[in-house]
């Protein structure tokens, strides 16, 4: 089963598994101004998980692999991952470095979710691809 309710800076998400216990995530959308207040927030709510996304505006995070990481800082438990980090624009050798990184600072904490990741706005995929040099 599975329940969504958007609340303030982020979606919450509960699901509940064999045994009966409730896994809680949660992925921002907002801001990364009110990361350290979420996460606080999350961790003394029971959360399991939370979720960082990649957003191309002035008020979202286009570094979700940066956000992870000061997520991961933030908490002792708290399991953290990227949901759509869009490879297309990355090298794939570079996020399997950061994310490798990431998992040796936090063991067991650290996901990594990728989608191809197009653009509809050609200008702003071109700049991000522009002297993409494969690290």
């Amino acid at each position: 089963m599975l329940e969504s309710e958007e609340s303030g800076q982020c979606s919450l998400r509960a699901s509940t598994v064999s045994n009966a216990r409730l896994l809680l995530s949660a992925f921002e959308i907002r801001s990364p101004l009110l990361l350290g207040p979420l996460i606080r927030h999350l961790d003394i709510a029971g959360f399991e998980r939370f979720w960082t996304t990649e957003h191309h505006s002035e008020r979202q995070s286009a570094s979700p692999t940066i956000v992870a990481g000061i997520a991961g800082c933030l908490s002792s438990r708290l399991k953290v991952g990227t949901l759509g980090l869009k490879l297309r624009h990355y090298s794939p050798l570079r996020v399997a470095k950061d994310f490798h990184l990431l998992q040796m600072l936090f063991p067991g904490r650290i996901d990594v979710g990728v989608i191809d990741g197009a653009y509809g706005d050609r200008d702003l995929s071109d700049h991000l691809n522009a002297g993409r040099d494969g690290l």
